[in-house]
């Protein structure tokens, strides 16, 4: 599934849905891109959140709903997928990867690029 732009952040096809829903923080790259990751499942569908931040947050919170995360300041991108998903652990790593069966939609807001070179 191709991934497509939003201008809001609120834009993004059904995210009333998972506004209120609780997630839990499944990675955080310190190293490189200063990715938080967090996952929600409901009704056996996963929701993915990927923030991509542009400063190291001042506190990483492991549980926080939809509604808190979208609030965060220093956001430079947030991509938010939707499906059906399977969890395997994995021990190099050292954290449960998912691998997407179904995806049903797939959305970036990426604030700060430029329209003409976002994919809608």
């Amino acid at each position: 599934m191709k991934t497509k732009d939003v201008d809001n952040i609120l834009d993004i096809p059904n995210i009333e849905n998972w506004l209120d829903e609780v997630f839990t923080l499944s990675c955080y790259d310190i190293k490189g891109d200063k990715v938080l990751f967090y996952e929600c499942f409901k009704d056996n569908v996963c929701c993915d959140i990927n923030i991509y931040m542009d400063k190291h947050p001042f506190l990483i919170e492991g549980q926080k709903k939809l509604s808190d995360l979208i609030m965060i300041e220093n956001i430079g991108m947030f991509e938010m997928k939707i499906g059906i998903q399977t969890k395997e652990w994995d021990s190099e790593i050292g954290f449960f990867v998912g691998e997407w069966v179904d995806e049903f939609q797939s959305n970036w807001y990426r604030p700060f690029l430029e329209k003409s070179k976002r994919e809608y």
